[in-house]
């Protein structure tokens, strides 16, 4: 993450969602999530979204997708178009 030495972190793969926070390089408080709380979890600062490999494009697009709407209200009757202050990378196992 450029210019950033600190901020929320998650890692998808095939066995889950796990969210942590990195802090001058090293990942620390790491607990397993399910998709909305890795969301809710990126949605807090600058974040990095590790990725491993053998996930699929449509298991990256159901956590990334909800990333770029903001609903003003439960039923989301207006969804605002956001951009997510995100990094991506893909790790290999």
């Amino acid at each position: 993450m450029k210019d950033t030495v600190s901020g929320p972190v998650a890692w998808l793969a095939k066995d889950g969602v796990k969210i942590g926070k990195l802090q001058d390089g090293v990942v620390s408080d790491v607990s397993a999530t399910d998709l909305k709380g890795a969301q809710e979890h990126l949605k807090t600062g600058t974040g990095l979204l590790l990725v491993a490999n053998d996930v699929s494009v449509a298991e990256y697009l159901n956590l990334v997708d909800p990333l770029f709407v903001a609903c003003d209200d439960e039923a989301c009757k207006h969804p605002n178009l956001v951009t997510p202050a995100l990094e991506v990378q893909v790790c290999t196992r």
